[in-house]
């Protein structure tokens, strides 16, 4: 990645362009990894959220029960851990 430091007059047209070119390359690449955050934490919150909603309803013995019946008694490792916590 070229880094543009001053004004060089003697700068070529190529050298230019790529300096303008890694710049727009540079903002793509923050703009695109702004967006994987965002969606991580948009994820973060809906499974703090499911959690939550799981941890409540197996404090009711019957939906326990009910869950045991329908042979669903069984959770993904990361749920099962997150509602231990709370």
């Amino acid at each position: 990645m070229s880094v543009y430091v001053g004004i060089d007059v003697h700068r070529k047209r190529s050298q230019v362009a790529v300096v303008a070119e890694d710049g727009k390359v540079l903002k793509r690449e923050t703009d695109r990894q702004a967006l994987l955050v965002k969606k991580a934490h948009l994820c973060e919150r809906q499974l703090r959220f499911v959690a939550s909603a799981l941890g409540d309803l197996f404090r009711d013995e019957n939906f326990v029960n009910l869950l045991r019946a329908e042979s669903l008694d069984s959770l993904p490792k990361y749920l099962a851990t997150s509602i231990e916590k709370r």
